[in-house]
């Protein structure tokens, strides 16, 4: 299925952040799953999901997944099954984080949904970050 207009645009908007805090770290590695990315610039499967944003350093410093979520598509049983998967393969990294990009009207349904996947997965460590297309960042 193609990508969708909004969906690609919060991609974006993950890349643009994951730039502007981190683009001056030299050992900074970002993957994406775009479709004007080229095979080698696309991030792998991560216990069988293939997220929107894989950031890395090397030396390995930090971990970063973003992940771009439509209102509709945040709390499907694919999409906790994906952030399970997530938070799984982050909690053993260093410095850990999740980045998920979401529409203003989904901000606070994606913290909740974040916060209690978070628990389930045993995932204290991972750094939680809502983005939206308003600048709004939620940090938990």
């Amino acid at each position: 299925m193609p990508e969708s207009h909004v969906h690609a645009t919060l991609v974006s908007l993950l890349l643009r952040f994951l730039d502007e805090r981190h683009g001056h770290n030299l050992g900074l590695c970002v993957y994406r799953d775009t479709a004007t990315a080229d095979r080698e610039d696309k991030p792998r499967r991560i216990n069988g999901y293939v997220p929107d944003v894989l950031a890395l350093t090397v030396p390995a410093s930090f971990t970063i997944i973003g992940e771009a979520k439509l209102h509709r598509d945040l709390d499907t049983p694919h999409s906790r099954s994906q952030f399970r998967a997530f938070l799984r393969f982050l909690r053993y990294t260093p410095d850990p984080h999740l980045m998920l990009a979401v529409p203003v009207a989904a901000h606070a349904a994606a913290y909740a949904l974040m916060q209690s996947l978070q628990w389930v997965e045993g995932a204290a460590n991972v750094e939680i970050e809502i983005v939206t297309l308003a600048g709004l960042v939620a940090e938990q």
